[in-house]
């Protein structure tokens, strides 16, 4: 897998802070991630990844700081206006519309396509090549579905917008492992055959060591740490989760 190309990062923050009722959570964050790579944010609950996550996507407002995506400057930019340029975010808990069939669900995906693409093209066929399980389920509502098959149904609802990057709050959390397998191979495949981008908070070490080029540990709202997951093995960097 391409580890990401030269030249200007793809997803770059500048001083991102944010907090809550007068309480900091993010300091000063400063982040670059390269185009087709895959970047693992790793600490102990309670340091800020989620946050970082929600305010990447602007669904948590930034007391200071700059998001710039692929060159452009979002940080005014609401949420959807984000998700139109080309940004995707899976929170935790799934999100997804329990009332909704399957393929209504992924339709709303395409309401980020933007000036990107034609939401009239219907649900894109890589979709369901990523989890051919939703094709079998695409007329089952989505409160009906495992928790599995909710997660692979809210990852390829937003990957139906066709991001540039995707942001990902603990995937496998709940998730059994051969669902697990099915999202680690999507992934791959996303990030080496279509050059999306992907950032992916994760306690599940070994699940992200396999795929992730790098990753960012996280303490006490900054960044404490970056480098190359070749580098250090899951046991080494389960190190960060207990700092």
């Amino acid at each position: 897998m391409t580890e990401g190309a030269g030249g200007e990062p793809i997803l770059r923050l500048r001083a991102l802070s944010t907090g809550y009722q007068g309480s900091q959570v993010l300091w000063d964050v400063d982040l670059d991630v390269a185009a087709q790579q895959v970047l693992a944010i790793i600490g102990r609950n309670g340091v800020g990844k989620t946050t970082l996550l929600a305010t990447i996507m602007g669904v948590q407002p930034a007391s200071g700081g700059e998001v710039w995506l692929g060159g452009e400057d979002i940080s005014a930019l609401p949420p959807a206006k984000r998700a139109r340029a080309g940004l995707a975010y899976v929170p935790q808990g799934r999100h997804i519309f329990p009332q909704l069939t399957v393929e209504e669900n992924l339709q709303t995906g395409l309401s980020a396509l933007g000036t990107r693409g034609s939401a009239r093209e219907g649900v894109p066929g890589f979709v369901y090549d990523m989890f051919p399980k939703l094709a079998d389920l695409r007329q089952r509502k989505g409160g009906f579905l495992s928790g599995g098959e909710q997660q692979q149904l809210a990852i390829g609802r937003a990957m139906a917008g066709r991001p540039r990057v995707l942001l990902l709050d603990e995937p496998t959390e709940g998730i059994q492992p051969n669902i697990v397998q099915h999202i680690e191979q999507a992934l791959t495949e996303a990030a080496r055959t279509m050059g999306v981008t992907v950032v992916v908070v994760e306690q599940y070490l070994d699940f992200v060591w396999r795929f992730a080029h790098r990753y960012v540990a996280m303490n006490r709202g900054r960044i404490v740490a970056d480098g190359a997951t070749a580098g250090i093995d899951a046991a080494q960097a389960a190190a960060h989760i207990s700092i």
